[in-house]
This record gives structure tokens, C-alpha cells and sequence, in this order.
């Protein structure tokens, strides 16, 4: 996941990414995600077929089928299982940031999220060998 982010200095950010993804023939191996709406509007408006990913701390149901975002990122102790289930009625996937203990781990994947976002990747490889998820996550990042 590429998050994009803007600081006010930068120019055609969107169009310089998706062109360095292209040039090196990397579109379908990532995903752009951003807090910023528009940012991810001018991503489906250059690359339509983009992997985008909405991030957000939390998410009202009136934005569960945002047509510029192909997936969500909601903080994880925001997650419920009712908002995700609601998302994934809408064909998308979810996932929770940013699990950095047993505890956030557990709630992000008792909610039926599709991944987690993390900085310790051992930490959840132990938590999911100890807990022996009956479903596993299907990406990390």
C-alpha cells in the first residue's frame, strides 16, 4: 500500500506515482490508499482500474460504497462487525489499523475484517498461531 498524502509542496503527485507504478509495471501489485478523498477521485480519474483504499479513523454508513474507493482502512478500534459486514455487502474489503498489541489485534479480527495494517508483523504472526483464527487475514501491511 502506497499511502499518498499531500504537504502542499508537491505537483501532480497522483499522475507522478501512477507513472513510476507503471513504468515499472507495478500497478497490480499495489494499492494507493489515502485519507484524502480527492486524492483518491484523481487516482480513479487517471488509472480507473488503480486498487484504491479509503482510509479513515472512522467511516459513517452513507460512505460504505464510495465509488473512487475499492477498499477501506478504519482504525481498527472503530471497527465493528456490523460496519463491516455492511461494507462487504457493498463487495469491498476492510481492514484495521494499526494492531500493535494482542488486544487490537483481536478486535480487528473479531470484526470480520479482511486484513490488518500493523508495525510489528511478529506479533501478529504470534497472536494468530496462538489464537488459531478459524479465518486468517488475507493481507498485511
Amino acid at each position: 500500500m502506497i499511502e499518498l498524502k499531500y504537504t502542499g509542496q508537491e505537483e501532480e503527485l497522483e499522475k507522478k506515482v501512477i507513472n513510476l507504478l507503471e513504468t515499472y509495471d507495478m500497478t497490480e501489485e499495489c494499492i494507493i490508499g489515502s485519507m484524502n478523498q480527492g486524492i483518491l477521485q484523481t487516482v480513479k480519474e487517471l488509472a480507473p482500474d488503480m486498487a484504491t483504499v479509503y482510509i479513515a479513523h472512522n467511516l459513517d454508513e452513507e460512505d460504505y460504497d464510495l465509488d473512487f474507493a475499492d477498499s477501506y482502512s478504519i482504525e481498527g478500534k472503530n471497527l465493528t462487525p456490523e460496519m463491516v459486514d455492511r461494507i462487504h455487502y457493498t463487495g469491498k474489503s476492510v481492514y484495521g489499523w494499526t494492531a500493535n498489541s494482542s488486544v487490537s489485534m483481536a478486535r480487528i479480527a473479531d470484526s470480520g475484517a479482511d486484513g490488518v495494517v500493523t508495525d510489528d508483523v511478529r506479533l501478529l504472526q504470534t497472536f494468530l498461531r496462538e489464537r488459531a483464527c478459524r479465518k486468517a487475514f488475507t493481507s498485511v501491511y
